[in-house]
């Protein structure tokens, strides 16, 4: 055997190991032939780590999503991601880390074929993960937008539902994004899915009541005017308000309704005193209405009044 055939044979070896290992990725989570894939497809991971930043350091899941995304684009369909979740669990210094999304058909007719993950955990998690999204936490002052664009072959970046993630028992919170690349352009063939009454759950927290506001706008803002499509209205099947040692945090499920809202605001006034706040945002937007009211106790006792708008 001469050295040719040397340089050909060891070709093949590494070939053959190459395909075994993607066979291997393919077969954690169901997708062994890539001649057939059931939509929607849940990807998840479980891991365990023993300090605070390999617990969400989610290699194995988003290993696991670009192998499938690759095979769904492949086959003529237009994959988006949905439902994102993230539980973390520390028993001493063993961290069980569970992530999980779900694939599915586009319901907006574009390819979602990139994805990433950004976040902090341990002092300061909240500004440290902001920060990694806006580039004010970054040492060259780039955003992960700037970056994925520049580095990704990233064009339109949003969101995938329910991020970010905070999970504030083990300081962390975690931004989860999905975009679309030049490289790999939109199937034409590919019709989008129906617009479907998919309940979506947005998170959102701040230090005081007014960053949390000011914080929830934004998620939802963000969330209404890059995933609407003809319809932007939606309306709350829940909405909560939790209060933790330093933060406080809300979620709310919206659902598509041609006669719900395009803008909600969380209006606060100390429990017992004049409502300005909210008599003024109801008398300023036509066709407002307060969704719901509560009490919550951050420091002191507060009303609430979540008021769906129309801007």
């Amino acid at each position: 055997m001469n050295i040719y055939e040397d340089i050909n044979r060891i070709k093949e070896v590494m070939g053959l190991i190459v395909e075994n290992e993607k066979n291997n990725i393919r077969s954690m989570y169901g997708i062994v032939n890539e001649q057939t894939i059931t939509l929607p497809l849940p990807i998840s991971d479980t891991f365990q780590s023993y300090d605070g930043d390999s617990a969400h350091k989610l290699t194995g899941l988003e290993t696991k999503i670009d192998v499938a995304l690759k095979q769904i684009y492949n086959q003529g369909i237009n994959p988006k991601m949905y439902d994102v979740k993230l539980k973390v669990v520390r028993n001493g210094n063993t961290f069980t880390t569970t992530s999980s999304l779900m694939i599915d058909k586009s319901d907006d007719g574009k390819a979602w074929t990139g994805f990433a993950s950004r976040g902090s955990i341990g002092y300061d998690y909240v500004n440290r993960a902001d920060g990694q999204i806006d580039g004010s936490g970054n040492a060259d002052g780039r955003s992960l937008e700037e970056k994925l664009k520049s580095g990704a072959d990233a064009v339109e970046i949003i969101p995938i539902s329910n991020s970010p993630i905070t999970i504030n028992n083990v300081q962390l919170k975690q931004y989860f994004v999905q975009f679309t690349k030049s490289l790999k352009p939109s199937h034409t063939s590919s019709k989008p899915n129906p617009p479907t009454n998919n309940i979506t759950t947005l998170k959102s927290s701040g230090r005081d009541l007014n960053s949390l506001n000011a914080n929830f706008k934004k998620v939802v803002s963000d969330f209404i005017n890059q995933n609407g499509d003809t319809i932007k209205n939606y309306n709350v099947k829940n909405f909560t308000i939790t209060p933790n040692r330093d933060s406080v945090e809300s979620s709310i499920s919206l659902i598509k309704d041609k006669n719900g809202y395009n803008g909600f605001s969380i209006l606060f006034n100390p429990k017992g005193q004049p409502q300005e706040s909210k008599n003024n945002a109801l008398s300023k937007n036509l066709d407002s209405k307060i969704i719901k009211n509560g009490v919550i106790n951050f420091p002191n006792e507060y009303e609430y009044h979540l008021i769906g708008l129309h801007v």
